[in-house]
Formats: structure tokens, C-alpha cells, sequence
């Protein structure tokens, strides 16, 4: 039997599914004793070519220093040690704690860290050169906001993340102004990486097949921003309240998500006016287009 996962209880995220009912997932390869967890998002990539293609993409170098999360049962771990050398790094965090114990000591060059990474403060592990990750899908909004938000510190900035998701959820970080999967991770994300499509996984590369599509986008931060945001208490306001109700028309969303930042509604419809917003629906518009709606809101 396993011993109980002190971190499920305190994840911010939804669960669902079971554990290790009998037959329900199957045994890890080199993990004895261990089931594949349904309430983790355990699909271990097993395609060697796969494989080969992300670390490849990342493009890694020795004596780097990686981050990888939900390593699993080291199948991509492996890969990245070998890669960085005796010299570099790698630091993954894995939340299941059977795994993680299996992982322990194995390679002298990576270090496991046993924690929900959504709930671990990342920039106390220093900084990563990469972060290269087949990310559990019930996790990939919370921490990929987490990953950006490394960016705005010099001390934890990062060169380049590759990175595995559900296809629905990368089509949305590929996705421009009037694309159907364009939303706000759009928006946010287009403001600090430029974003490229890897390649599409299909389900047969893992170990369970998951239900959907998966791909493997590569992050690249703007080497400079790519436009001004004069104020980023009302870039949230302003980028989430359109898109929380994305088939409205904009003088319908913005003066109500600005009016509790002291923007009076006259002022907030004179803006979208003037910029021939006040018509337009957010999945039109693009991301430096916002952020000219927020310095006239902010003026």
C-alpha cells in the first residue's frame, strides 16, 4: 500500500478521479508496488522519439541548471541529466511520494524535490537556465502562470520552456486575436514569450494513453517588452474581465471590471470609443491592443 499524499488536500486546483483501485491504473514500470494515479494526471511519456524531440527542442547545453515538473518515473529525467552533464543540474518536483522516494538518489546530478509544485515557491530554488516538463494536465493553468511570473525577477528569469500539454489548453497559448482558442492565457502570455509549436503527441505516447491530444509548444521570452503596460492593477482588470465574458461586446465588460480601480464609466466609454473598441468583442482584439485601452484608462 501507499503511503498517503500529504499534498492532495491542500491543492488549489480541481481532483478527480480515484487512486490505486485495483486495476484502475497500471504498474509503473520500475516503481514496484506503484499504480499510475488518475487524481495526479499520471501519463508517463514512453515514446522515445517523443522524448528525443522535447529535450532536443530545449535545447540544453552542459553545466546547465533545468527545472522539471511531474517527472514521474524518470523517463524524461534521464534524458535531461544526461544531456546538462556531470556539471549541471536537474531539479524536479514530483508530488506523488512514492515516486519521488524511487527517484531519490538515483543520478548525482538531479535533485528531487517532493511538493505539489503549484504550492512550491519557485523562485526559492534559484535560477533554471530551462524548464523542461511533460506537465500533469490538471495543473498546467496554475503553473504556468508560475513560470511567468519567474520571468519579471533578473534572479529567476528563465532562457526557454518546453513544455507538454493537453492540445486544447497549448492551442490557446499558440492562439492570435481572432482565433477561436484566443482568451486571455493568450493575452498574458503574449506579453512575456513569444510561443512555437513543437509537435503534436498523439495519445499512444504515454503509459496510459490519456483521452486527448497533446503537444509540445516551446516558451522563448521577449528578449524586450514587446508593449508598455502602464498600470498592472488595471491590465488584470481590464484582460480578465473582457475575456470572463468573451461574446460581449466590450462597453458591456470593461467599465464594470474598472469601475472598482476608481475609473468612472464615463471615462472607460470614452476610451473604448476612441479606440473603436467599444463594438468589439475581446477575442478580437489583440494583446498591445489592450494595453494602449489600459495607458488611456490610466491617464
Amino acid at each position: 500500500m501507499q503511503p498517503p499524499d500529504p499534498f492532495r488536500q491542500r491543492r488549489p486546483h480541481k481532483q478527480e478521479g480515484g487512486t490505486d483501485v485495483s486495476g484502475f491504473r497500471n504498474a509503473t514500470p520500475g516503481v514496484p508496488g506503484h499504480r499510475q494515479r488518475k487524481d495526479l494526471g499520471q501519463h508517463f511519456l514512453r515514446d522515445l522519439g517523443v522524448l528525443d524531440s522535447v529535450v532536443a527542442s530545449a535545447g540544453l547545453a552542459e553545466g546547465q541548471r533545468v527545472l522539471e515538473v511531474g517527472p514521474g518515473p524518470g523517463n524524461l529525467t534521464d534524458h535531461l541529466r544526461h544531456r546538462v552533464g556531470p556539471t549541471g543540474k536537474v531539479v524536479a518536483i514530483e508530488a506523488d511520494p512514492t515516486l519521488a522516494a524511487a527517484l531519490m538518489g538515483r543520478w548525482p546530478n538531479v535533485e528531487i524535490v517532493t511538493a505539489d509544485a503549484v504550492q512550491t515557491d519557485l523562485a526559492a530554488l534559484g535560477r533554471f537556465d530551462r524548464i523542461v516538463a511533460n506537465l500533469p494536465y490538471l495543473i498546467s493553468g496554475p503553473i504556468t502562470v508560475a513560470f511567468l511570473q519567474l520571468l519579471r525577477d533578473p534572479a529567476t528569469r528563465w532562457d526557454r520552456a518546453v513544455l507538454m500539454y493537453q492540445k486544447e489548453f497549448g492551442d490557446r497559448l499558440l492562439a492570435k486575436a481572432g482565433d477561436d482558442a484566443y482568451g486571455r492565457l493568450s493575452v498574458h502570455a503574449a506579453r512575456q514569450v513569444a510561443v512555437r509549436k513543437v509537435r503534436d503527441v498523439p495519445p499512444g505516447a504515454f503509459d496510459p494513453p490519456p483521452a486527448v491530444d497533446s503537444i509540445v509548444v516551446a516558451l522563448e521570452p521577449h528578449a524586450a517588452p514587446p508593449f508598455a503596460v502602464a498600470d498592472e492593477r488595471l491590465w488584470t482588470a481590464v484582460v480578465d474581465g473582457a475575456f470572463q465574458q468573451r461574446r460581449k461586446q466590450m462597453r458591456n465588460t470593461i467599465p464594470p471590471a474598472v469601475a472598482g480601480l476608481g475609473v468612472p464609466k464615463e471615462k472607460a466609454m470614452a476610451a473604448l470609443d476612441a479606440m473603436g473598441l467599444a463594438s468589439e468583442r475581446p477575442e478580437q482584439v489583440a494583446p498591445e491592443r489592450f494595453a494602449e485601452l489600459v495607458g488611456r484608462l490610466a491617464a
